[in-house]
């Protein structure tokens, strides 16, 4: 388990190895650390600063502060607004990243913006500003900085923009009931991704209609089930291939591909080159 300490500020500190690198940015103060097959349970605990946390692979199970549960699946993010009560806990290993924004980079006129802790679903341009955090969280050349810095400043944007209080309200309203469906339903393909997932598994967990867990599914997540699942499994993978004691053969098993053949197909055709190219790029 990755224990977590609190300075007297409120904002966390990781005690464990497992968070692989940090970084911050001395003139905004925002944070942002690297964990990499992590375990942990914060317990019930506020920030002084807002915290973005983005999952890569695992499952991190959320407590917003109205008492509600989320999980977060890989590929989804969860924002934690200041000085608000959550808590955060996985309970298998779990690679991710959390950014910790100061107040006054998110507010730069309080009076104008207020935040609430919120799950984030699907947004495409979230997951590609969060991957590529990751990758430069992982170098060291002297282009880290001003890389991570500017990366830092369009994620602040980006939030600023879309889940503000006043752009998220009706976002929430509408179809609560589909979406926290589609949310169990995410959750079952993660847990089973290892596995042959039949579509009919899915649909028959929850009371919508195969016709309408389908249009709400891609509403959602913006791709049909089928779709999603491949992806899912593709961007584990290529995750799980930068840990250079996996081969490319145990990663096609662990990801729930029939053989290594298939994997490579599919990875090819998902990013235009082959899984061995990609652990050597």
């Amino acid at each position: 388990m990755n224990k977590l300490r609190f300075d007297k500020d409120g904002c966390e500190q990781a005690t464990s190895s497992n968070a692989a690198s940090k970084w911050s940015d001395d003139d905004t103060c925002v944070q942002i650390e690297q964990f990499t097959e992590a375990m942990f349970d914060t317990g019930s605990v506020s920030y002084e600063k807002h915290a973005l946390f983005f999952s890569f692979t695992g499952v991190v199970e959320l407590q917003l502060p109205d008492g509600s549960f989320h999980y977060l699946l890989p590929g989804q993010g969860a924002f934690h607004a200041s000085n608000q009560i959550h808590r955060a806990l996985t309970k298998k290993p779990t690679s991710f990243i959390r950014v910790l924004f100061p107040k006054s980079v998110l507010s730069p006129v309080p009076e104008e913006l207020e935040w609430t802790s919120q799950a984030i679903v699907a947004d495409p341009y979230l997951t590609s500003v969060m991957e590529l955090i990751d990758r430069e969280m992982g170098t060291h050349d002297h282009h880290r900085d001003d890389s991570l810095s500017h990366l830092s400043q369009y994620l602040a944007t980006h939030l600023i923009r879309t889940y503000s209080i006043l752009k998220i309200n009706a976002v929430v309203k509408a179809g609560r009931a589909e979406i926290c469906e589609i949310m169990a339903a995410l959750e079952y393909i993660e847990m089973n991704i290892t596995s042959q997932i039949v579509l009919s598994e899915i649909t028959q967990r929850g009371s919508l209609s195969p016709g309408l867990f389908l249009q709400a599914f891609k509403e959602v997540t913006g791709q049909t089930p089928r779709q999603y699942i491949i992806n899912r499994r593709i961007e584990t993978a290529k995750h799980l291939l930068r840990r250079a004691e996996l081969s490319i053969d145990e990663i096609a098993k662990r990801t729930g591909f029939v053989d290594q053949s298939h994997f490579t197909k599919a990875f090819r055709k998902h990013f235009g080159l082959t899984p061995a190219a990609c652990r050597r790029g």
